[in-house]
């Protein structure tokens, strides 16, 4: 009885991290200096870069009517970490959801982030940037 309530208590307790991707596949799946090769100012269309990106994350529209599209991807990691320390709050948390007994910490991993400028009255991408974080747009 006890060696299968500590094979329960470790399997729920590994199970209390989980990672989903969240954000654009497509630019998951290259290298931000591969993007910046693939999609070039004042050669790229506005439909070349939804058949190379897909659907971008967010679509904002300047002053100037230019649209300012941006991609986003990254790993979300969730660690549940007990705040009331006993032997079973753990695994008894995660199965039955009590927010009290556990806190979600949430992390982000592996971010890549794209930024498109286009010229709506042409059609043509006019700016390319690309960063790991939100800090680093050139």
């Amino acid at each position: 009885m006890k060696k299968t309530l500590l094979c329960l208590t470790l399997v729920l307790t590994m199970t209390a991290c989980t990672v989903n991707h969240e954000g654009s596949t497509k630019l998951r799946e290259q290298t931000l200096t591969s993007i910046e090769s693939k999609i070039i100012a004042n050669k790229t269309t506005k439909n070349q870069v939804r058949e190379l990106m897909g659907e971008p994350t967010k679509i904002t529209l300047e002053g100037n009517l230019n649209e300012l599209w941006f991609y986003e991807s990254y790993d979300k990691h969730m660690n549940y970490t007990p705040t009331v320390m006993l032997p079973i709050t753990l695994p008894l948390a995660i199965v039955f959801g009590s927010g009290k007994l556990v806190e979600p910490i949430k992390e982000k991993k592996n971010v890549k982030h794209l930024r498109v400028r286009i010229d709506t009255s042409t059609n043509m991408v006019t700016n390319v940037s690309t960063a790991v974080t939100e800090k680093d747009w050139y």
